[in-house]
């Protein structure tokens, strides 16, 4: 950078300091020089002496005398002022030539910044020559391109151009003599624009041409013609549909952490959820999208949820040792209960009387009534270890429960006491259990992968154990276990990411449901067999359509590998196993199902035919 230059006023007044005193010196010279002379005319005794007329006056020696003295002190003063002032010239001398200095640094200064000026002038000057030259450069590279993509007579006639022959006419009569059509060249617009209504890629459209033009024996003939061909998209029924099982799904997304718990709800038109993102949200099953998402929300995690037969009130335990109930219609929040320890598990009675709670340090249940809250029974102890899943039968009379103690306990209300223990039921934790319709049969799932089905209603199990046991469904611990209305299915989610969909009849698989990211942690069905909803740890939902399960190819060939024989029946085209019999006539055309609805109709005709003959007048 350049240094900014001496000020000019500093200089000048240095100068006239200069000036003044070097005429301050002259003058204390001149002072002295009066003073020597005037001190040389004055006599010394001795002259006066040797001068006969100043001894003849008495009175001279005196006054010459102090005239000498005072010229004596004169002098003095005079030396001391030449001294002084041949000081003050030293310092006006030394003050001169550093502002002579000053300035000749400045016009240094000044000097280098014209030069420096100059150099970045010429630096700019020399950048303007580059980019003019790249330029020309760049000019001369786009014409030596477009010259190469000519043809050689385009080449020929620029050449000839260049001589000056092309205002002759001279390459018109070249391109006559090689008959040559003179042509103009594609934009480079029209040709993207017609080269993107082509279905194929340039570089397909290049090698198709190129194997044409190769093949020997279509020298002469034209290229085929590309028929236009259009992709066929298939018709989507409903949801995402799963490549091998063909089983169609729709994936509800809202929940930003693990889903637990899921129900159906209002006639299988409601979908219920409780997450780890301490929610309780309602859906709609039709369109996927959410109704409610119950506020206040918990302050921690929810374990689990439940709701009413009738659904209007649903209730949620979660880790915050608070169990919360809500009115689904409105979303309000009716009421809350804090425990002194977590409640794992919390239900409805089908009745909507009682609250069940299991609580996980006291190994114990809790008996609720939700309309006065307050508790009607607490159990301490009643396992030896951590409560897992307990639920209602459907009379709403008694509570069963399992634990990581590998034991089933069925409690009865009206009693208050443990009507039996299944003592070592699994080989591991029980993970959750569930009542069929009738209250007869009680389902449990453990992490040992089985399934088991118990009679409880007539005690079989004492002598025989477990009346149906599926095994080989999961390839990980089985988490949560449903049954449906009729007790033909049974639906069971694991650690494996699958949902199995079992016969329980025949004890088998019949399909194994797979699409989660992560753990399934829970599972519902539908009153109307037609619909199975799946709570995963990927933080989704999905719902599968099984109502054509029976007709999928798979589902038949497990029913085959089984040893089942299997008929399909000619009104509803279900498929259904058939027994073996001798006569082929008394073989069923029918499933169970048509024939009790033709054996009720036939029971309504008979019973309105008798009543109308009646009527008849005797």
């Amino acid at each position: 950078m350049a240094s900014p230059p001496t000020p000019r006023r500093a200089t000048e007044d240095a100068r006239k300091d200069s000036a003044e005193s070097q005429k301050g010196s002259a003058k204390t010279r001149k002072h002295s020089r009066d003073s020597r002379r005037s001190a040389e005319l004055k006599t010394d005794p001795r002259e006066d002496q040797k001068v006969p007329w100043r001894r003849s006056n008495k009175w001279s020696f005196g006054e010459d005398a102090r005239v000498s003295v005072d010229s004596r002190r004169v002098s003095g003063d005079s030396r001391k002022t030449s001294g002084d002032s041949r000081r003050t010239s030293g310092d006006g001398r030394r003050t001169s030539g550093d502002s002579r200095r000053t300035s000749g640094d400045g016009r240094r200064t000044s000097g280098d910044s014209r030069r420096t000026s100059g150099d970045s002038r010429r630096t700019s000057g020399g950048s303007r020559r580059t980019s003019g030259d790249s330029r020309r450069t760049s000019g001369d590279s786009r014409r030596s391109s477009g010259d190469r993509w000519k043809s050689p007579v385009d080449r020929w006639r620029n050449y000839r151009q260049s001589f000056g022959e092309g205002e002759s006419g001279s390459s018109e009569d070249w391109d006559s003599v090689l008959g040559v059509e003179p042509h103009k060249r594609m934009p480079l617009t029209t040709l993207v624009k017609a080269l993107s209504r082509f279905k194929l890629f340039l570089p397909e459209i290049r090698q198709s041409h190129m194997l044409a033009m190769r093949n020997p024996l279509a020298v002469d003939t034209d290229t085929v013609p590309r028929v236009k061909s259009y992709r066929t998209v298939a018709r989507r029924l409903w949801g995402d549909h799963q490549p091998l099982s063909k089983i169609p799904y729709k994936i509800l997304k809202g929940h930003s952490h693990m889903v637990s718990s899921c129900h159906f709800c209002s006639n299988d038109t409601r979908l219920l959820s409780a997450s780890y993102d301490c929610s309780v949200k309602l859906w709609d099953a039709e369109d996927g999208n959410l109704i409610w998402d119950f506020e206040p929300r918990p302050k921690a995690p929810v374990i689990e949820c439940s709701i009413t037969a009738d659904s209007r009130r649903l209730v949620a335990s979660s880790y915050d040792k608070i169990v919360r109930a809500w009115d689904v219609e409105t979303g309000k929040l009716l009421w809350k209960v804090r425990y002194d320890t977590f409640v794992v598990c919390c239900k409805f009675s089908p009745d909507g009387k009682y609250v069940l709670s299991a609580l996980d340090v006291d190994r114990g249940i809790c008996l609720m009534d939700p309309d006065n809250i307050t508790n009607v029974i607490q159990v301490k102890g009643h396992h030896k270890r951590s409560i897992t899943a307990c639920c209602f039968d459907p009379d709403s009379q008694k509570v069963a429960s399992v634990s990581m103690d590998r034991c089933i306990k069925i409690w009865d209300i009206t009693s208050q006491a443990t009507l039996f223990t299944i003592p070592s039921a699994h080989d591991n934790t029980i993970s959750d259990c569930c009542f069929n319709f009738s209250g007869h049969f009680l389902c449990t799932c453990s992490w040992d992968k089985n399934i088991k089905v118990w009679n409880v209603h007539t005690g079989e199990f004492r002598n025989q154990g477990a009346c149906v046991t599926l095994m080989k469904g999961h390839e990980g611990c089985v988490s949560s276990c449903c049954i449906t209305r009729d007790s033909s299915c049974l639906i069971s989610g694991g650690f494996d990411n699958s949902v199995a969909i079992w016969d329980v009849g025949d004890g088998y698989r019949k399909l194994s449901l797979k699409g989660h990211d992560d753990w399934v942690m829970d599972v519902a069905v539908s009153d109307n067999k037609k619909w199975i909803l799946s709570a995963s740890k990927d933080n989704s939902l999905r719902l599968w359509n099984i109502q054509e399960v029976d007709k999928i190819p798979l589902v038949t060939e497990n029913k085959r590998t089984m040893g089942c024989k299997v008929q399909q029946c000619k009104r509803c085209e279900q498929l259904f196993p058939a027994f073996d019999t001798d006569n082929l006539s008394k073989l069923p055309s029918r499933c169970s199902f048509c024939r009790v609805e033709d054996k009720n109709l036939g029971l309504a005709s008979s019973s309105s035919s008798k009543s109308s003959f009646d009527s008849l007048p005797s």
